[in-house]
């Protein structure tokens, strides 16, 4: 295949990944703590200044979260619990010993035994990484810092440990709102400021209209390249003619 074809049909395959990951993003525009995908590439139009050079390079697709701040909405339920700043929580599945994982969403529930759990059922952990057990049916409130306290008797339950990584958007995306540790984002580090709001959850942070217009955008340009991959064929096919008298 010839090298301008070579690199239009990379663009290709970057813009449909692009716009996998914006369909992704609308479709959970309305999930709690959900942190949009965004992509970068290596724009058509400086690819086709660079074939004019005889310069060309493939593009290469990059995906990255977004953790900018989403909006906290009041839910006035006890067991919704929201993050203000660059902080997450830290979860563990029950019964599974070292592997930890982060996340934004703060739907809580409490199991029989008594063992505070997110919505999807994974333990929340305090700062030592251990387990919060909480007396099933106790009435309790967190206060900004994560500390949990027992509204009745005024024990303190436990604090909700928070943590922050040196590049957030370079963690890895499980599905659920969960996301794991890379090389990349670095170790997790204790977050001293990010704040706890009670009764209330995190919005998703994408702006749906945002994600039309670049959904429109990516459309255009794939347009754009397959007009262009369809002229290099044909010249292609015209000089192979030429060629063989």
């Amino acid at each position: 295949m010839d090298p301008a074809e070579l690199t239009l049909a990379a663009s290709l395959h970057a813009l449909v990944k692009n716009q996998a990951s914006i369909t992704n993003n609308i479709a959970n525009a309305q999930s709690v703590g959900y942190r949009r995908r965004a992509g970068t590439f290596i724009p058509f139009q400086n690819e086709l200044q660079k074939a004019t050079n005889n310069g060309l390079t493939t593009p290469v697709y990059q995906e990255f979260g977004d953790f900018s701040q989403g909006r906290i909405q009041e839910t006035d339920d006890r067991l919704n619990i929201a993050l203000k700043g660059e902080g997450f929580f830290q979860t563990r599945r029950p019964g599974e010993s070292g592997k930890t994982y982060f996340t934004r969403v703060g739907t809580l529930k409490v199991d029989p035994n008594g063992t505070l759990l997110t919505g999807e059922g994974m333990e929340l952990l305090n700062e030592q990484g251990s387990p919060i057990q909480i007396s099933f049916g106790t009435q309790f409130k967190v206060d900004s810092k994560g500390e949990i306290q027992d509204l009745q008797s005024g024990e303190v339950l436990g604090k909700i440990g928070l943590w922050k990584f040196k590049d957030p958007s370079k963690l890895r995306p499980l599905g659920s709102g969960l996301l794991e540790t890379t090389p990349s984002a670095g170790a997790p580090i204790r977050d001293r400021f990010t704040t706890v709001t009670q009764g209330s959850l995190e919005s998703s942070n994408v702006d749906t209209m945002q994600e039309l217009v670049s959904m429109i955008t990516v459309q255009r340009h794939f347009q754009s390249v397959t007009r262009a991959l369809s002229v290099v064929e044909q010249t292609a096919d015209r000089l192979n003619q030429l060629a063989q008298g």
